[in-house]
């Protein structure tokens, strides 16, 4: 619901509506890296390979992974680069709207 509220507010312009956009991408890009690649390059948590056992263990995986070093799902890592995309064109119109 949120991705349809930012596409539409961006769709219809406006510097506030765009820094919006950008701001509530940057914290989801955010909270996704902290919640998957830290704990992937640095060894997941106890609490954190419990829940990774019992919720994504089973999924496709597209990156390599150790015991320690979980790796995001096909779903979630689609996800990130559909959120990086996103987040690259709300800065490009944040960009543009600051020239107008």
């Amino acid at each position: 619901m949120l991705t349809v509220v930012l596409v539409v507010s961006l769709w219809r312009g406006g510097r506030v509506a765009t820094l919006g956009a950008v701001a509530a991408l940057g914290a989801w890009a955010a909270l996704q890296i902290a919640t998957w690649y830290v704990p992937y390059v640095q060894g997941a948590s106890p609490a954190w390979q419990r829940t990774y056992a019992r919720w994504f263990a089973d999924n496709i995986q597209v990156l390599p992974g150790s015991d320690e070093h979980l790796p995001p799902d096909a779903n979630y890592v689609v996800r990130h680069i559909l959120i990086a995309v996103a987040f690259a064109q709300a800065l490009r119109a944040a960009r543009a709207s600051r020239r107008t």
